[in-house]
C-alpha cells in the first residue's frame, strides 16, 4: 500500500504546516502527530497517540486516567479508511 502512504505524506505537505493527524481504520480511530521522516513505506508512524473504539470520541472521555494513549504507534497504510489533519 505504497500509495496510499504516499498520499498521505503528500497532504501532509500540503496542510499547512500541521503535523496531527486523526486516522480511522474499521476498529478504531487513533489522533496523534504524524512522523514524517519514516523510512517505511507502508506503515503511518504516529507518536503522542490517543487510540479510541470507532464511533467513540475523543474529546468525551472524562476520565482523568491516561487508558487509550501511547507515545508511540505504528499502522499499517492498508488499514487505513480515512484520515484527516488537524489544525
Amino acid at each position: 500500500m505504497k500509495a496510499k502512504y504516499r498520499i498521505i505524506k503528500e497532504v501532509a505537505k500540503i496542510s499547512d504546516d500541521s503535523d496531527e493527524i486523526i486516522i480511522f481504520t474499521k476498529a478504531f480511530k487513533a489522533k496523534g502527530k504524524f512522523v514524517t521522516d519514516s523510512t517505511l513505506d507502508d506503515v503511518i508512524a504516529l507518536r503522542h497517540v490517543k487510540v479510541v473504539p470507532v464511533g467513540m470520541d475523543f474529546e468525551h472521555d472524562s476520565s482523568p486516567s491516561k487508558d487509550g494513549e501511547t507515545s508511540w504507534l505504528n499502522v499499517f497504510a492498508d488499514e487505513v479508511v480515512a484520515f484527516s489533519f488537524l489544525k
